[in-house]
């Protein structure tokens, strides 16, 4: 095989910028990279090029961009003004609790409290008022209540972080789960943990946070520092392949509540469960991602760190409600900064903030047409029945392992544009939320949404309940076996109901099929049927074949292609993604028939992946991204499709070229 490197598609920019935060103004200036002229790229060679360099080279990057292509082309910020403009402007009464009456009424809340100058001072002093009751906690008892009166009131988590989640060993029910903490006081912990001097820079938030509070600079640094240290100690005690893994959840492990207070030296179950406003724990423990990690926060609780772990709930509550003391706070400016944006933009993004699934309703309702719910399950439909044929088919699996596997592909369920209009009703409820001013309205919602939780303890669990907005540009396969589409990603070149099946097929159908391809991944395999996970589901023996696959596969994503002729994918790190990428072509070629729609199909396939990327950003995709670039998605996966060489007629020699016995396959 030849390695072809494509310069057209990387740009080389060096930005260099000073001081200790950085905000780049929104503008319309273009950045003009130079890059060498390519009049043409065989098919053959770089089919990734050879469909999408026209477009590449008559792109631009806006000033501070990074990327621009396919999945930021789709203007979702456009399509929600449009509607908020016609909402707004429309003199109809809208039902009480529909998407549209609350949607006006928050939009037109926002715009009211950004011209009331005494709103805004009213807000900045119930932020103070929060802040001077954790100034005078006088023992960890106190700050304590004080966690949980944030959490139950603010709906700020901070000292607990335990919240109530899906319960990963049944999806049908709710679990009460200590999640992993990646950050602590927005301090990376995997950054400091491999070099603990970079922590010093990021001392300087919690130092203006204490001077916000009354403190002097010099007191404020010395606790900032001392913080800092405690925070380095939960870096080293945590485990940071949970965090790097494809599938986190698997180190996840239930314990009861006497399991847990042994491990415990400090604090007890119920200390930690009432700073999460957590009355009542019917299930008798808790889902545990890093046990590690949670003895080192409990012996955080001695009264001597009290100072230290007041500055860590008072940067939690201003991390979630600072931008409302900037106007009286001048140092919390930059971390808050000046919007560049419209009024009526920054309207939408309090929206999406406190009410995420009326705008998505709202779009839904805008943008998602009968026809294109008609077309989009008709191909659902084929892509479950061609990955039916696949699974059928894949003889070097045992019969058993096939029957369960096809269980749990007819168990997948989708969450659609569709299914959100079944779904989909009045709130009055919602209503009640509204305060005075918006930071009234976020605190209520937020109140709002932990009481919810709360009533969850103890509940079944909806596993098709909406947990992802469809107005942003987004699929994605859940644990729990759901595959969600969201409607923003349903215009081109991802899906158009005037394109041809086969456009489509290659485009959002693509999308789909990754997604369902998901359910059998090297990751997600360990799912039953049921979206439990169950590591022992399948046979030995079928999981030995599986993994022994997963080694191939590694072996031809790591050194089949490369990028820039030096660097390659870590096989590893991207295998679940590979694998879905994988099995999404098998799927989608197993549809198709004719030349015709294979050239169909092929072309659109490389549309969706078209991007202009910055090269540093494409570097550090390489070691940090379980996706692969998006030359090497569409050329490393075409290259095992054994249609596409027919079609193309690819030969030895050329630079896609794959001998056979170095093709891979998911299913054959």
């Amino acid at each position: 095989m030849h390695f072809i490197k494509i310069a057209v598609f990387f740009i080389v920019i060096s930005l260099l910028f000073t001081g200790c935060s950085v905000t780049t103004p929104k503008t319309t200036e273009t950045t003009s990279p130079s890059v060498p002229p390519i009049s043409s790229i065989r098919a053959q060679d770089d089919f990734y090029g050879y469909v999408n360099l026209e477009t590449l080279q008559g792109t631009t990057l806006e000033y501070g961009q990074t990327q621009a292509g396919s999945f930021s082309n789709i203007d979702t910020e456009q399509q929600l003004l449009d509607s908020m403009t016609r909402i707004v402007s429309s003199s109809e009464v809208f039902p009480d609790g529909s998407c549209e009456q609350i949607a006006r009424d928050a939009y037109l809340q926002y715009l009211d409290f950004q011209a009331d100058e005494a709103a805004i001072i009213n807000a900045c002093h119930a932020v103070e008022a929060e802040l001077d009751k954790i100034n005078n906690v006088q023992s960890l008892d106190e700050l304590m209540s004080m966690a949980e009166e944030l959490r139950t009131d603010f709906g700020c988590v901070t000292l607990s972080n335990l919240t109530v989640t899906m319960d990963y060993f049944n999806p049908d029910e709710y679990g009460i789960a200590w999640m992993q903490a990646t950050d602590l006081c927005g301090v990376p912990l995997e950054e400091v943990d491999e070099n603990t001097y970079l922590a010093e820079q990021y001392e300087k938030r919690i130092i203006d946070t204490l001077r916000v509070m009354g403190y002097s600079y010099e007191a404020a640094e010395g606790v900032a520092h001392n913080l800092m240290l405690m925070i380095i100690d939960v870096a080293w005690a945590t485990n940071f392949d949970i965090a790097n893994a494809a599938d986190p959840f698997s180190y996840t492990s239930f314990m009861s509540s006497a399991e847990i207070d042994a491990a415990l030296s400090h604090l007890s179950v119920i200390d930690f469960e009432l700073m999460a406003g957590i009355h009542d724990n019917p299930y008798g423990g808790w889902l545990i991602m890093d046990k590690g990690q949670l003895t080192a926060i409990d012996a955080l609780f001695d009264e001597s760190n009290l100072e230290e772990l007041k500055a860590l709930v008072a940067y939690d509550f201003l991390a979630q409600y600072g931008e409302y003391i900037t106007s009286e706070h001048s140092i919390y400016e930059e971390y808050f900064p000046t919007s560049q944006e419209s009024i009526d933009l920054q309207a939408i993004g309090y929206i999406h903030q406190i009410f995420p699934l009326v705008l998505s309703d709202l779009y839904v309702k805008a943008y998602y047409t009968d026809d294109m719910d008609q077309q989009f399950s008709r191909m659902c439909e084929d892509i479950r029945e061609s990955y039916r044929e696949l699974i059928t088919d894949s003889d070097w699996l045992s019969q058993e392992t096939r029957v369960l596997l096809l269980e749990k592909l007819d168990n997948i369920r989708f969450v659609d544009g569709g299914f959100c209009l079944e779904q989909m009703k009045d709130d009055p409820s919602l209503n009640d939320v509204f305060g005075a001013n918006v930071f009234e309205t976020q605190r209520n919602v937020a109140m709002r949404e932990h009481a919810k939780s709360i009533e969850n303890i103890g509940q079944p669990r909806n596993r098709l309940a909406l947990g992802r907005q469809m107005h942003l540009v987004n699929a994605c396969y859940g644990y729990d076996n759901t595959v969600t589409i969201t409607v923003a990603i349903m215009g081109a070149p991802f899906f158009d109901a005037n394109a041809d099946y086969f456009t489509n097929l290659g485009g959002l159908g693509a999308v789909v099929a990754h997604e369902v391809g998901h359910a059998f991944d090297s990751s997600m395999i360990k799912y039953d049927a049921n979206g439990v996970y169950n590591p022992l589901w399948l046979s030995a023996e079928d999981m030995a074949a599986l993994e022994s696959r997963n080694e191939v596969a590694v072996d031809y994503f790591e050194n089949s292609f490369t990028v820039f002729d030096v660097y390659r994918v870590d096989g590893e790190l991207t295998l679940g993604e590979n694998y879905a990428d994988l099995g999404s072509m098998e799927c989608i070629t197993n549809i198709a028939s004719t030349d015709d729609e294979y050239i169909l199909l092929f072309e659109n396939y490389a549309r969706i992946w078209c991007e202009l990327t910055l090269n540093t950003n494409v570097i550090d995709q390489l070691s940090e991204d379980e996706h692969s670039p998006a030359t090497i998605r569409v050329n490393a996966i075409l290259a095992t499709t054994d249609a596409f060489y027919d079609i193309y007629d690819l030969n030895e020699g050329d630079g896609m070229y794959v001998s056979p016995d170095e093709r891979i396959s998911r299913w054959k």
